[in-house]
């Protein structure tokens, strides 16, 4: 397992993350969290765009990579 492939799937299950986050946040608003208070739309857009930056830039690593 090289270098290139743990970053490319550590940036996929960031990615991952960040999105399960804006989904919970989105319709499930104060669970599984510590914060009380229910997140803004702007904050659940800005989790969401994270998301899906980290799973681009994933799979714009794989599709790059030189098979070997």
């Amino acid at each position: 397992m090289g270098a290139q492939f743990r970053t490319t799937v550590c940036l996929a299950v960031t990615g991952a993350v960040f999105l399960l986050a804006g989904f919970r946040d989105r319709y499930w608003p104060g669970h599984l969290t510590l914060d009380a208070v229910s997140p803004s739309q702007k904050e659940i857009g800005v989790a969401m765009t994270f998301g899906l930056f980290f799973l681009g830039a994933a799979a714009f690593r794989m599709i790059r990579s030189k098979p070997q």
